[in-house]
């Protein structure tokens, strides 16, 4: 029986479909898996060039990213797509267009935008916040900007509403500014599995600026810090007491910690959140030598009342900046991004693995579903198995070599 017939087994190995029914095994798998590089590495005495040839890439993903290069929105939303795309014929035209897109324009020659990761809890306001923000870049600074939103998606239906787009009514009418909702699909950190490639088309398509928007996290969805160049924090005013901030651990990786709603009946409260966070934060321990993280006020409300003026984000947006010039003078932001690109690359492994098992062969497919049978009866612990199922793909060992 394949493995796509299977639901028991699809669940094995992909997670990010069906989330609630994921074991530990494929996570041994992973770590079994990274042990048996590193081996292979240490008995290697030479290594061979990385190439991939165009052969394979189809018309279309060369007119896609030629297109995406002339700056064409059209032709990012497809781009997009495909990366996106579970179908695995589409998983290899996405490694062809991110591999021409390469050779077209080099990463010496792509101009670098200003990646700014923007998380908070459930109803802080964060699509309010960056309709705001958007349409100050572009009226006030000129300015142009891509906006990624991550929408959850349901563990049971695996859909998405993909509805932050519909708070950004007036940003999403403008020219210069590029919205797309991707769905989480159970996906963990707060984000998706394909955003760094997502960042890199926007990068390549001309944005200056890139707006990556979470999930409403919690206190350990902190991987936005391995996407962007910043991390804002949005908090609503009435998130709960002093302790509250040395829980979260998304405050630690935080460069700005931002009280919204800081207007009418609620800017009291927002200037009592806005010293509980202050005290909170002089504890920890700052991520760089040249920045320490900040609390200020904002409110995003599209039309303030005079007295409401103090506190813009256009505040908010100069302290980004400021960030941005010190970490630049350092050379912290591009030390950042070399560390991410080595982060992304064995998350990325994972991915390939869970792929590449996902499209075995069918012996292949028959002997992971038996051994999922093993331990989901208690027979075999998962760890075990997923050593049997790397003897098995991995070093081609055949059903009889690997004992079970």
């Amino acid at each position: 029986m394949k493995i796509t017939k299977n639901l028991k087994t699809k669940s094995l190995l992909s997670t990010r479909i069906f989330p609630n029914k994921k074991i530990t095994t494929i996570n041994n798998t992973i770590r079994s898996f990274h042990s048996c590089l590193l081996q292979q590495n240490t008995n290697q005495q030479t290594q061979q060039p990385l190439t991939l040839e165009f052969e394979g890439m189809e018309e279309r993903t060369k007119y896609l990213a030629e297109e995406l290069l002339n700056g064409n929105r059209v032709a990012l939303s497809k781009c997009i797509t495909l990366v996106e795309s579970k179908l695995y014929k589409h998983h290899i035209q996405a490694q062809y267009l991110l591999s021409y897109l390469a050779k077209l324009k080099p990463n010496n020659e792509v101009k670098k935008s200003f990646r700014v990761g923007i998380s908070g809890p459930p109803g802080a306001g964060k699509s309010t916040f960056i309709e705001a923000l958007g349409k100050h870049l572009i009226k006030d600074l000129n300015s142009n900007l891509a906006v990624l939103a991550v929408d959850p998606s349901s563990s049971r239906s695996g859909g998405s509403i993909l509805g932050d787009k519909t708070r950004m009514v007036e940003l999403s009418r403008m020219e210069e500014c590029f919205i797309r909702p991707s769905p989480s699909q159970g996906f963990l950190g707060g984000v998706t599995a394909n955003m760094y490639e997502i960042i890199l088309l926007c990068e390549y398509a001309g944005y200056e600026n890139i707006l990556v928007e979470t999930v409403g996290v919690g206190q350990s969805e902190i991987l936005i810090a391995d996407l962007t160049d910043m991390v804002l924090l949005i908090v609503p005013p009435n998130n709960g007491d002093e302790l509250q901030g040395f829980k979260k651990g998304i405050v630690e990786i935080a460069d700005l910690i931002i009280i919204n709603k800081a207007d009418g009946n609620l800017i009291n409260n927002a200037r009592r959140a806005r010293g509980e966070y202050n005290s909170a934060i002089h504890y920890m321990k700052p991520l760089y030598p040249v920045w320490s993280p900040e609390v200020i006020l904002c409110s995003s409300r599209r039309e303030n009342p005079m007295e409401e003026t103090n506190y813009p984000v256009s505040n908010v947006w100069n302290k980004a900046l400021q960030f941005k010039h010190v970490m630049g003078e350092n050379n912290l932001i591009e030390e950042k991004r070399k560390e991410q690109r080595t982060k992304w690359m064995w998350r990325q492994v994972n991915e390939e693995l869970i792929t590449r098992l996902y499209h075995s062969d069918e012996s292949i497919q028959d002997f992971i579903t038996h051994v999922q049978e093993r331990v989901a009866l208690g027979e075999l612990s998962p760890r075990l198995a997923a050593d049997k199922i790397l003897q098995r793909f991995i070093h081609k060992k055949t059903n009889e070599e690997v004992s079970i």
